[in-house]
């Protein structure tokens, strides 16, 4: 899917939001292939990712945006898996910076996700702003 090349005015035909749907219940509906659970929550990971870099402003956006941190929210995670983990929040985290130059909407959302960790990040995040 080339869904980047357009502006957000392009994006807003219903043709366009259809496949753009389809394309979220499709990493929605991915299943474990041969990998583990954890292989396809990476998966997903790099498919929100991408899916968050040609959404249009707006409730797309930003339900693309909470799926993902949805995904990242998970509390039973296995040890091993913490700094892939941790390396895809910092890749969401940057990704919006640098793309939207708006850090502070995904600071919100993780600062009321549930995720304890993400919240904490969130707080740090502040901090640092605050900092002389």
């Amino acid at each position: 899917m080339s869904f980047s090349r357009r502006s957000d005015e392009q994006k807003n035909t219903a043709e366009w939001q259809a496949r753009f749907d389809e394309y979220l219940n499709a990493i929605e509906n991915l299943q474990p292939s041969t990998g583990s659970s954890t292989d396809l929550i990476w998966e997903k990971c790099l498919s929100y990712g991408s899916a968050a870099l040609v959404a249009p402003t707006g409730s797309r956006r930003e339900r693309v945006l909470s799926r993902y941190v949805g995904l990242l929210n998970i509390s039973n995670i296995e040890p091993e898996a913490l700094p892939e983990w941790y390396s895809q929040v910092q890749g969401l985290l940057e990704l919006v910076r640098s793309i939207y130059g708006d850090q502070e909407s995904l600071l919100k959302v993780f600062a009321v996700s549930g995720n304890r960790t993400l919240a904490l990040l969130a707080e740090l995040h502040k901090l640092e702003k605050t900092s002389p």
